[in-house]
């Protein structure tokens, strides 16, 4: 590697870890702070099967991440490494006990095709006096992988594998040797075996909520939170929606926060503040039931509702009242990135509406965020068909989406805008021989884009129209350095009609190159 070469690879492992610590938001006295170590990253692939191991643990960790920080329980966890770098295994440990962890949990999957759910934690040296609440985490970390992830794939549990264990055999497990804090590493799943091929790609992210839910149910349990979720109902009736729960442990006092959202998405109004044991809404100490009267109009209806350790999602429709008329949903949504300092990036959007009362704006790692299971955000509330977003990280894909609202309620979401910010602030242009693209141009029909690529990485080949929306994925794995067709298939070519569109490659989220291509058809 050169001089150069290693000075820019330097240079962004710290801006990495930096941005890891400034991205750490202040954790309430309560909260537990968890520290997620998605294994691997940079030169280091790990197992390599369908995919390599490195991009399917970030995958991971990233929606395991946001679980924890959107839990008021867990306020302030955070991630050796967002993207696609290398972190050395003593700067996980330090950054792990510098941020004040209270737990260790390493994300990783096995190279073989035959599967188990091993979480592993460590025996050896130092981590002796942590022999018990090591032994739980992974305990816990199993049992939930099990349940969550590996039964509905049909994968073996095997439990928790210790380092004596055959089964583990040979293995260093420096991050759960030489870490003081109790510890997790686990192996649930394989990059060689057939349940791989839905983890190889970050727009794929159903099977990452999965096994991301497994570690958070375990984490949950070792630090004992008492959960409410499994009880909370909903049910539409003549105007109104009730609600019922069960307390699971009677004997504590406890606050419920009721919410409640025309969408999954959001935003969410308080409606009600109940106190545990509340004669008004229970008759035992234990059954709960509260009516919404406040609805207006015949539609779904979602509520949450919270303590500090729980939350609970449940839907339903209120019957006889007029129909709601939300306003269309936004279209035309255009994003334009430029970078910031401390690995923070400025996005514009615009987009195109009819008569609407306002926009909510949403941000997402994944793609497909309307979906109700996707891990999303919103990040703000405009009056206007324009917002800057000052507050994105650089240098991962993000997905927008924007929904209009009116008296009535809020739209379907618009169609998606996705780009990746450069994070190299100030950073030379690519150079133009890096990518040769469709001749002649314009055309009658698309040709391969030949790509030639300085090194090996995750390559990520888009094709978009005018309005900024993807039209075509052409490729989104990693590749070895060297040149690179990326055709478009005789599907894709047969949705497109005359006109411009724009193809965008992406190398370890870093623009490779964008060209105009006009089509002639």
């Amino acid at each position: 590697m050169s001089g150069v070469s290693r000075s820019l690879r330097a240079s962004a492992l710290a801006a990495a870890l930096a941005l890891a610590h400034a991205a750490v938001p202040a954790a309430p006295a309560s909260a537990h702070v968890v520290c997620v170590d998605p294994g691997h990253g940079g030169a280091d692939p790990g197992a390599v099967g369908i995919c390599e191991e490195e991009s399917i643990n970030l995958g991971v960790s990233n929606y395991l991440l946001y679980l924890l920080q959107h839990d008021a329980s867990f306020e302030g966890s955070f991630a050796t490494r967002t993207t696609d770098i290398s972190v050395a295994l003593s700067q996980r440990v330090a950054l792990a006990t510098a941020g004040g962890a209270e737990a260790f949990v390493s994300l990783h999957h096995n190279s073989g095709v035959t599967i188990r759910t091993f979480v592993m934690y460590d025996t050896t040296g130092q981590q002796a006096s942590r022999w018990t609440r090591s032994r739980a985490l992974a305990t816990a970390s199993a049992e939930r992988l099990c349940v969550e992830f590996s039964t509905p794939h049909a994968l073996d549990c095997d439990g928790v594998c210790v380092d004596q264990a055959p089964q583990c055999s040979g293995s260093t497990l420096y991050v759960l040797r030489e870490n003081p804090l109790p510890s997790a590493l686990g192996e649930p799943c394989g990059v060689g075996a057939a349940e791989a091929a839905r983890l190889c790609s970050t727009s794929v992210y159903p099977d990452y909520m999965e096994e991301a839910r497994g570690y958070y149910q375990g984490l949950r349990e070792f630090f004992g939170l008492t959960a409410i979720g499994t009880s909370f109902q909903a049910a539409g009736g003549p105007g109104a929606d009730t609600l019922r729960w069960t307390e699971s442990d009677p004997e504590r006092w406890v606050t419920y926060a009721i919410e409640r959202s025309d969408a999954c998405w959001g935003p969410w109004q308080p409606i009600a503040s109940i106190v545990s044991h509340d004669d008004r809404y229970t008759p035992d100490d234990m059954h709960y039931t509260y009516i919404d009267g406040t609805v207006s109009y015949a539609r779904p209806y979602w509520y949450r509702l919270s303590v500090t350790d729980e939350r609970a999602t449940a839907v339903t429709t209120p019957a006889a009242l007029p129909p709601a008329t939300p306003p269309p949903a936004p279209q035309a949504l255009v994003a334009e990135g430029a970078p910031l300092a401390g690995g923070r990036a400025s996005v514009s959007l615009e987009w195109a509406a009819q008569q609407a009362a306002g926009f909510h704006v949403y941000r997402s790692l994944y793609e497909s965020m309307s979906d109700c299971g996707a891990a999303f955000d919103r990040i703000a509330t405009t009056s206007a068909t324009a917002f800057t977003d000052t507050t994105a990280p650089s240098g991962i894909p993000l997905f927008y989406r924007v929904r209009a609202y009116n008296a009535t309620g809020g739209s379907e979401v618009s169609p998606e805008a996705a780009l990746v910010v450069d994070s190299r602030t100030g950073a030379p242009e690519p150079h133009e021989s890096a990518a040769s693209w469709p001749w002649p141009n314009p055309a009658s029909r698309v040709g391969a884009v030949h790509v030639t690529l300085p090194h090996n990485g995750h390559v990520r080949a888009s094709l978009h129209d005018v309005a900024g929306r993807r039209v075509a994925l052409l490729l989104d794995a990693r590749r070895l350095a060297g040149d690179l067709e990326l055709p478009l298939d005789s599907g894709t070519e047969a949705r497109l009609s005359r006109g411009v569109y724009f193809i965008q490659v992406l190398l370890d989220g870093r623009p490779l190159g964008t060209r105009r291509l006009v089509l002639l058809q």
